[in-house]
């Protein structure tokens, strides 16, 4: 599939905090976002910072997830139906997600202070 569309993230089940920009952390902009190119060989950066793709690279390529790692100007990445933040294993930002249940997601305004799961080897995040 060339795009997923993401519905006010992942339909409200899944909350972001951002890599860059701490001025705006922990405040919500209910939007629809496309984001071209994603694949199920290659990761698709997305930074919600700019509203845009940042960049790709092949999935399983040690050399280019090192460099990714090093980065702070991307917030998710997509690969087929997995899903990484700039976090732990993943990336060396502030990043991270969560899953939000038992709370309608419409009454959310702010983004969770805690509870947020950042990237390890042992967990893959899938949609």
């Amino acid at each position: 599939m060339n795009k997923y569309i993401l519905f006010s993230l992942l339909l409200g089940l899944i909350g972001v905090v951002g890599c860059q920009d701490d001025e705006h952390v922990g405040t919500r902009t209910e939007t629809t976002l496309t984001i071209d190119g994603v694949t199920d060989s290659t990761w698709t950066y997305f930074s919600f910072v700019t509203g845009s793709v940042v960049g790709s690279s092949p999935l399983g390529d040690a050399q280019s997830d090192a460099r990714w790692y090093k980065r702070t100007d991307w917030d998710i990445a997509l690969c087929s139906d997995m899903i990484r933040t700039n976090s732990g294993t993943s990336g060396k930002g502030k990043g991270g997600i969560q899953k939000i249940s038992n709370r309608n997601y419409n009454a959310i305004t702010t983004a969770p202070d805690d509870g947020y799961i950042v990237d390890r080897p042992d967990i893959v995040i899938k949609r």
